[in-house]
């Protein structure tokens, strides 16, 4: 077990998600490594993994997106072809 946290009701998806990405954070481990949570089959608790997943995703498509600007680009920040 990494954390537990007394979280007030209701125990919404948001508010597990924020707990999960809480604990993530704290322990330095990036929603993309990840691969299992194991918890019952809530409809708040599926919420929230799901929810942890498409920030995670979206996070990921953040950074290939700023690496493909940056890899297209001189220093001058014109666009270069190759």
């Amino acid at each position: 077990m990494l954390s537990l946290d007394l979280l007030e009701h209701p125990h919404s998806g948001e508010m597990l998600s924020m707990s999960l990405e809480k604990c993530l954070t704290h322990w330095e481990i990036p929603k993309e490594k990840a691969l299992q949570i194991i918890s019952d089959n809530g409809a708040n608790m599926v919420k929230a993994v799901n929810m942890l997943t498409k920030r995670a995703t979206a996070q990921e498509d953040a950074v290939e997106d700023d690496e493909e600007a940056v890899d297209g680009c001189d220093d001058a920040g014109m666009k270069t072809h190759c």
